[in-house]
Protein backbone atom coordinates (compact mmCIF):
# COMPACT_ATOMS: atom_id res chain seq x y z
CA UNK A 1 0.00 0.00 0.00
CA UNK A 2 1.36 3.52 -0.68
CA UNK A 3 0.26 6.71 1.25
CA UNK A 4 1.93 9.06 -0.86
CA UNK A 5 0.33 12.55 -1.35
CA UNK A 6 -2.42 11.69 1.42
CA UNK A 7 -4.07 14.33 2.81
CA UNK A 8 -4.63 13.35 6.99
CA UNK A 9 -7.89 15.52 8.41
CA UNK A 10 -7.45 14.24 11.74
CA UNK A 11 -5.56 12.49 14.42
CA UNK A 12 -6.73 10.24 17.27
CA UNK A 13 -5.95 8.09 19.98
CA UNK A 14 -7.98 5.16 21.14
CA UNK A 15 -7.53 3.04 23.75
CA UNK A 16 -9.65 0.14 22.50
CA UNK A 17 -9.32 -1.91 26.03
CA UNK A 18 -8.85 -0.46 29.21
CA UNK A 19 -7.24 -3.13 30.59
CA UNK A 20 -3.56 -3.10 28.46
CA UNK A 21 -1.12 0.33 28.49
CA UNK A 22 -1.19 0.30 24.65
CA UNK A 23 -3.87 2.38 22.27
CA UNK A 24 -5.01 2.29 18.56
CA UNK A 25 -3.62 5.40 16.91
CA UNK A 26 -6.46 6.45 14.18
CA UNK A 27 -5.29 8.38 11.24
CA UNK A 28 -8.63 10.05 8.78
CA UNK A 29 -7.50 10.81 5.75
CA UNK A 30 -8.35 10.98 1.53
CA UNK A 31 -6.66 7.65 0.70
CA UNK A 32 -5.57 7.80 -3.37
CA UNK A 33 -6.66 4.29 -4.45
CA UNK A 34 -5.02 5.43 -8.30
CA UNK A 35 -3.46 7.83 -10.28
CA UNK A 36 -5.33 8.27 -13.62
CA UNK A 37 -2.92 9.97 -16.38
CA UNK A 38 -4.83 12.30 -18.05
CA UNK A 39 -2.73 14.49 -21.04
CA UNK A 40 0.17 15.99 -19.02
CA UNK A 41 -1.45 15.61 -15.63
CA UNK A 42 -3.39 13.55 -13.55
CA UNK A 43 -6.70 12.75 -11.80
CA UNK A 44 -7.15 10.77 -8.59
CA UNK A 45 -9.78 7.90 -7.56
CA UNK A 46 -9.93 8.52 -4.01
CA UNK A 47 -12.02 8.01 -0.61
CA UNK A 48 -12.06 8.65 3.10
CA UNK A 49 -10.30 6.14 4.94
CA UNK A 50 -9.50 5.39 8.39
CA UNK A 51 -6.00 4.27 9.30
CA UNK A 52 -5.66 2.47 12.34
CA UNK A 53 -2.40 1.26 13.58
CA UNK A 54 -2.75 -1.16 17.00
CA UNK A 55 -0.92 -1.59 19.93
CA UNK A 56 1.19 1.58 19.84
CA UNK A 57 3.25 2.75 22.54
CA UNK A 58 6.48 4.95 22.55
CA UNK A 59 4.61 7.47 20.06
CA UNK A 60 6.51 10.28 18.98
CA UNK A 61 5.05 13.17 17.32
CA UNK A 62 7.76 15.39 15.34
CA UNK A 63 6.51 18.54 13.38
CA UNK A 64 4.75 21.76 13.86
CA UNK A 65 2.01 23.99 12.03
CA UNK A 66 3.60 27.35 11.49
CA UNK A 67 0.11 28.45 9.76
CA UNK A 68 -3.30 26.96 7.96
CA UNK A 69 -1.73 23.86 6.33
CA UNK A 70 -2.46 20.42 5.75
CA UNK A 71 -0.74 17.58 7.22
CA UNK A 72 0.32 15.48 3.84
CA UNK A 73 1.75 11.84 3.91
CA UNK A 74 5.10 11.20 1.93
CA UNK A 75 5.66 7.68 2.49
CA UNK A 76 5.06 5.25 5.50
CA UNK A 77 7.83 2.75 6.33
CA UNK A 78 8.32 0.22 8.47
CA UNK A 79 10.95 -2.01 10.30
CA UNK A 80 10.98 -5.57 12.23
CA UNK A 81 11.69 -4.91 15.53
CA UNK A 82 10.13 -8.32 17.18
CA UNK A 83 12.54 -9.87 19.83
CA UNK A 84 12.84 -13.46 20.38
CA UNK A 85 10.29 -13.34 23.59
CA UNK A 86 7.84 -11.72 21.28
CA UNK A 87 8.11 -14.22 18.73
CA UNK A 88 7.81 -16.99 21.26
CA UNK A 89 4.24 -15.26 22.09
CA UNK A 90 3.26 -15.48 18.65
CA UNK A 91 3.52 -11.39 18.54
CA UNK A 92 5.16 -9.18 16.13
CA UNK A 93 6.03 -5.82 16.33
CA UNK A 94 6.87 -3.11 14.11
CA UNK A 95 8.63 0.64 14.17
CA UNK A 96 6.61 2.85 11.96
CA UNK A 97 7.86 5.91 10.68
CA UNK A 98 5.36 8.46 8.79
CA UNK A 99 7.44 10.94 7.10
CA UNK A 100 5.20 14.33 6.39
CA UNK A 101 5.78 16.57 3.01
CA UNK A 102 7.75 19.36 4.39
CA UNK A 103 11.18 21.08 4.05
CA UNK A 104 12.35 19.06 7.30
CA UNK A 105 12.35 15.53 8.28
CA UNK A 106 8.84 15.78 9.93
CA UNK A 107 7.98 12.38 11.09
CA UNK A 108 5.97 10.43 13.29
CA UNK A 109 7.04 7.59 14.89
CA UNK A 110 5.72 4.21 16.86
CA UNK A 111 6.09 1.19 17.70
CA UNK A 112 2.61 -0.83 16.49
CA UNK A 113 1.73 -4.71 16.58
CA UNK A 114 -0.04 -3.89 12.57
CA UNK A 115 -2.18 -1.85 10.82
CA UNK A 116 -5.99 -1.84 9.14
CA UNK A 117 -7.05 0.72 6.89
CA UNK A 118 -10.84 1.29 6.03
CA UNK A 119 -12.69 3.57 3.72
CA UNK A 120 -15.34 5.39 4.59
CA UNK A 121 -17.25 5.79 1.43
CA UNK A 122 -17.48 4.63 -1.75
CA UNK A 123 -13.98 6.11 -3.87
CA UNK A 124 -15.19 9.20 -6.21
CA UNK A 125 -12.29 10.59 -9.45
CA UNK A 126 -11.28 13.85 -8.60
CA UNK A 127 -9.18 16.51 -10.42
CA UNK A 128 -7.43 17.04 -6.70
CA UNK A 129 -5.53 14.84 -4.22
CA UNK A 130 -7.92 15.51 -1.47
CA UNK A 131 -11.50 15.55 -0.59
CA UNK A 132 -13.29 18.98 0.50
CA UNK A 133 -15.28 18.75 3.63
CA UNK A 134 -18.73 17.94 2.21
CA UNK A 135 -17.31 15.31 -0.27
CA UNK A 136 -16.01 13.45 2.98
Amino acid sequence: MSWHDNIVHGIRIRNPDDETYDFDLMLDLDYILEWLPVENTFDFVIAPAILVFHSVNHLKFNFKLSYKEDIGIDWIDREEITTESDLKAAIRIWRFRIHLHNEQPDTITFKAMGFTQELTKAPVVSQRMWLEDVER
